[in-house]
Order: C-alpha cells, then structure tokens, then sequence
C-alpha cells in the first residue's frame, strides 16, 4: 500500500484505490512450505528510483548482513536487533521498533527486538526486517529476508532478487 503522503513507504495507506505515480509500495509475501513460514519483504518503487532511494536501499541490505551475521546458536535475539539498529545509526538512519521474527509453524512467533532475552537454536529460521528511514530525506525503504540460523550465521532462505524494483508506465494507462 502508499505512503499516507502517496511518497512516504510509511506509514501505510489504506489498502484500495488508485497507486500514485511516484509512490512506495511495501509488500510481504509468506510462503508457506511443508508447514514452515519463509517470508520476504521489499518496497517497489512505482516511479523512477532517485539518490535517496538507492541511498537507503543500500543502507536496508547492510542492515540485515549485519544481523544475519549474528545469526548463531546462543545468540540472545536483543544482540541481532541491536547490531541491526547500529548500521542503520553509523548512516544517519533509524529503523523500526522491531526487527522481524522468528518463524516456524507460526508465520509470527517472537518478535525480533531489543527487549527480547529470547536465544536463538541451530535450525531456527528468523524472518530479518529493516526500515531504513531517514529524517531528513523524508523517505524510508523497507526490506526483509528469512534465514535459517547455522553455526557460520545466517544463510538465506529465498533465492529472489534483492535488486530495488520500479514500475514504469509504458504508454496512457498500461504498466510495465
């Protein structure tokens, strides 16, 4: 869904009527696979991508290496939204309250966050979230990827893209 601005990724619009041009649409998807939720998340551009949006983009993919590299057997779930939060602060950005969560049977079963003193087990799989927003460029791109948790950290479930996407108009009314 837009922006309430119709530019803003958030917060999110009211679902329903038209998508203004030069918009950000922030969609999850949640596949479901033999019980097991592997989510993704990502924020499509329906205009041209400016500075500001691969800017953040950039910043949004840092953000979840840093936390997929904490994730480890032993790990407290508060470290990862913790290193998450300090990427996004040495770029001048700041993120949400929550990091994702960890996701099983149950697509939401703990939330990724500072309060959390929840530890993470070898064969866990965490659904990464970042919202890298910034004040003063008014913008915010969201993106998210679900790991398995393993001994090296965390290895990526999903083998989409993680290329920022646009949707362009191709003549009066059409889409590409």
């Amino acid at each position: 869904v837009p922006g309430e601005d119709g530019h803003a990724a958030f917060p999110s619009g009211v679902p329903g009527g038209t998508i203004p041009a030069d918009s950000k649409l922030y969609m999850i998807a949640a596949p479901r696979y033999e019980g097991y939720w592997a989510p993704i998340c990502r924020t499509i551009l329906t205009g041209e991508a400016d500075q500001t949006d691969e800017f953040l983009h950039r910043i949004a993919l840092e953000a979840l290496k840093a936390g997929a590299a904490k994730l480890t057997p032993g790990t407290q779930v508060r470290e990862i939204a913790g290193e998450m939060k300090r990427c996004l602060r040495r770029f001048g950005c700041r993120g949400g309250a929550s990091f994702g969560n960890v996701c099983g049977v149950d697509v939401f079963e703990l939330d990724i966050s500072e309060d959390s003193q929840e530890v993470l087990s070898e064969g866990m799989t965490v659904f990464l979230r970042t919202e890298a927003m910034s004040d003063s460029m008014n913008s915010g791109i969201c993106w998210g990827e679900t790991y398995l948790v393993t001994r090296q950290g965390g290895v990526r479930l999903c083998g989409g893209s993680s290329e920022l996407r646009e949707v362009k108009r191709d003549g009066p009314g059409s889409r590409k």
